[in-house]
């Protein structure tokens, strides 16, 4: 009897601590997958509403090291208040991030280097996702505020061979 009572509660911390080292071996794996720069691609809303590509010569880019994220972009605002393309390259996003599972999702958390205010793109909390290629990226809608950033909506990018 002993041995039974000593199985129900060692078995569910068997479980428990083989789950959560599941989950670290999968988002360690997520986070090697994501390692190198990401190309945009396009910008979608409400699932088919709108979508929305780069200008063209437009070259916005996601680098992820080990434990930081840096996004650039080529594109200005011009004098008229429109956009164009340009030498030169802004940055719109250098900090950390993390990741974390849900239930059947992954989700990053990017944050600001120094919380500046000018580096806040897709700041905050997002589901994140690979295709089975692993050389798509889909960031989703941002979940979690605070968010300052300009875009809410989901990013597909393709691994850029740089």
């Amino acid at each position: 009897m002993k041995g039974i009572l000593i199985m129900m509660f060692a078995l569910p911390l068997i479980f428990l601590s083989a789950c959560s080292d599941d989950d670290a071996d999968e988002i360690s794996s997520l986070k090697q997958d994501l390692i190198g720069t990401w190309k945009w691609e396009a910008n979608y809303g409400g699932d088919i509403i709108w979508k929305t590509e780069p200008l063209e010569g437009q070259e916005r880019l996601v680098t992820f090291t080990k434990d930081s994220v840096k996004i650039t972009d080529n594109v200005v605002k011009l004098p008229n208040g429109k956009s164009g393309v340009a030498d030169t390259i802004v940055i719109l996003q250098n900090g950390s991030y993390t990741l974390a599972r849900g239930q059947n999702k992954y989700f990053i958390t990017i944050i600001p280097k120094d919380n500046d205010p000018n580096l806040n793109y897709l700041d905050g909390m997002s589901t994140i996702s690979l295709d089975s290629t692993k050389q798509e990226l889909s960031i989703g809608s941002i979940i979690e505020k605070p968010w300052t950033g300009s875009n809410s909506f989901r990013k597909i990018t393709v691994k850029a061979n740089l």
